[in-house]
C-alpha cells in the first residue's frame, strides 16, 4: 500500500500496485472502525457494485471487489 489519497464517510482511498496487471491503482478500503458492522459492509459493497456499472469518462471504473486476504 501506498500513501493516502483521499477519505471518505466510509474508507479511505490509498495508492497501491496491482501485480498481476502491473499498474498502479486507487483502492478504497473500509475505515477500520467499521469494518465487521455487518449494514455497513452491506452499503459499501452495494455502492461498489453501483458504481461498477457506470461508464462514463468522469466516474472512476472499478474493477474488482472483494475482501483483503488480511482482514
Amino acid at each position: 500500500m501506498g500513501e493516502r489519497l483521499g477519505a471518505g464517510g466510509m474508507g479511505e482511498v490509498l495508492q497501491a500496485h496491482d501485480r498481476r496487471i502491473g499498474r498502479d491503482i486507487a483502492l478504497k478500503v473500509m475505515h477500520a472502525d467499521q469494518a465487521g458492522d455487518a449494514e455497513m459492509e452491506a452499503r459499501f459493497f452495494r455502492e461498489a457494485r453501483q458504481q461498477g456499472q457506470l461508464e462514463h469518462p468522469a466516474v472512476v471504473p472499478v474493477y474488482d471487489v472483494g475482501r483483503r486476504p488480511d482482514k
